[in-house]
């Protein structure tokens, strides 16, 4: 039951990171992406360390590595994600960024860990990305612009090194301990942005209540609930788990902002649910990793 529990948190996070899109749309309209995305790292950040600095079983973080790759694939992953949203536009750059991350994760995991991804893996994830596509484009017509389409790669790629490192992490420390260290290491990553990025919509009432929903809820809370769900969790499933985030988006859409997704976004949720509950409900997958257990 163990694998399943974890995937269960992990989409739990996955719905948090999805309420992302809806509380930039109602927030400050003078925030900009990167400026939001740094604001979020320096308010979850010491949330976090607060948690994990107060854990019994805070020892035994072994090399300092995994901790500063995970951050830097953290840090790298904001930027390179907005930009390509910015170049490729909605559709392609969400695609890319989005959908790429679980094959990517699962590859590297591969060759790093020699941890081959279960035969159930490929089609939930095949299914899962299909259906992050169809949401993409029925938001927006699709764009292509060479250099956005690399920028998303770069940014899948960065959410990928950070699950796998991450998966090391919390196999050898306690989960909430190691990830707050990890984003300690991202946010000083992040510093330097502040100089090029206008932070000034923090001066609002609205701008600090975002940002304190992004920092503490979509981010922090978030990210407790993937790395203990990332423990019984091999970084392959966990990627692919993690795209129920535009399927939450999608609905949140709807919702708050009276959003009307064409009937291609619908199947694309289907999909996405598909997917996920093909990788959850598997007995064959729980039984893999509990007796794979972490590192």
């Amino acid at each position: 039951m163990h694998d399943k529990r974890g995937l269960l948190l992990i989409v739990a996070a996955a719905a948090l990171w999805g309420t992302t899109g809806t509380a930039q749309a109602l927030g400050p309209t003078a925030s900009d992406p990167i400026s939001v995305g740094v604001a979020r790292l320096l308010v979850a950040a010491p949330a976090l360390l607060m948690i994990g600095l107060n854990r019994p079983d805070r020892e035994g973080a072994g090399s300092p590595w995994p901790i500063i790759v995970a951050g830097a694939g953290m840090a790298a992953y904001q930027p390179l994600f907005f930009n390509a949203v910015d170049q490729a536009g909605v559709a392609v750059g969400t695609v890319v960024a989005i959908g790429a991350a679980p094959p990517i994760a699962g590859i590297l995991e591969w060759v790093t860990e020699r941890r081959p991804p279960s035969l159930r893996w490929w089609p939930a994830t095949a299914l899962a990305t299909g259906g992050v596509a169809l949401i993409a484009t029925s938001r927006q017509g699709v764009d292509s612009d060479a250099v956005g389409v690399v920028l998303g790669l770069g940014a899948a790629t960065a959410f990928a090194v950070y699950v796998v490192a991450s998966r090391r992490i919390v196999g050898r420390t306690d989960p909430i301990y190691g990830t707050s260290l990890v984003f300690a290491v991202a946010a000083l990553f992040s510093l330097p942005l502040l100089l090029i990025v206008d932070i000034s919509w923090l001066g609002t009432v609205g701008g600090v209540l975002m940002t304190l929903h992004l920092g503490v809820v979509a981010t922090a809370l978030a990210y407790v609930l993937f790395s203990v769900g990332l423990r019984t969790t091999p970084a392959a499933p966990a990627a692919t788990a993690s795209l129920t985030e535009p399927m939450t988006a999608t609905i949140l859409g709807v919702i708050a902002l009276s959003e009307r997704p064409e009937t291609s976004g619908w199947l694309g949720i289907a999909l996405i649910l598909a997917g996920v509950g093909l990788l959850t409900f598997s007995r064959t997958s729980v039984r893999a990793a509990a007796l794979d257990g972490p590192e």
